[in-house]
């Protein structure tokens, strides 16, 4: 069994969302690494100019640049984007194991919810919304892709 768990964070935060659950699984003998994709995170200085122009296959690149620098296999952790992000790197043979949390939907899924119809309009009244890079931050979270939690959780 792996000893190695990596978390890969969705949009609109950093590992830090995950320090939590890192507690939980170091408690219980894993090393537990939440690493921050390019321009996420605590630190976000000149961070979205670094977002411009970055997709997924630089956190793709990122990621599995990170997991070669590790001992072992680990076992994957994705979360929302990051799901996505994992699913390739495991397809890549990289992963020991696989688990999704929350995976973003495939492009063509149509919105589940009245909350995510309105989130698609909302950025196509943005205009060219894809051209440029959205500063990820807690509040966004809270307001998009933490939306089933309560305020206070």
């Amino acid at each position: 069994m792996t000893k190695t768990i990596v978390i890969v964070h969705g949009v609109n935060c950093g590992g830090w969302c995950f320090e939590p659950f890192r507690a939980v699984f170091e408690a219980r003998g894993y090393a537990c690494h939440t690493p921050d994709l390019i321009g996420h995170g605590a630190d976000k200085t000149d961070g979205i100019e670094k977002l411009t122009g970055v997709g997924i296959v630089d956190y793709r690149a990122q990621m599995q640049d990170f997991i070669a620098a590790l001992p072992e296999k680990p076992i994957l952790l994705g979360h929302s984007m990051g799901a996505v992000v994992a699913q390739q790197i495991a397809a890549a043979g990289l992963a020991e194991k696989l688990i999704l949390a929350s995976p973003a939907p495939r492009a063509g899924t149509l919105p589940f919810s009245e909350r995510e119809k309105q989130l698609g309009q909302d950025l196509m009244s943005l205009g060219p919304f894809w051209t440029r890079a959205f500063d990820p931050n807690f509040v966004i979270a809270c307001n998009i892709s933490l939306n089933r939690l309560s305020p206070a959780r």
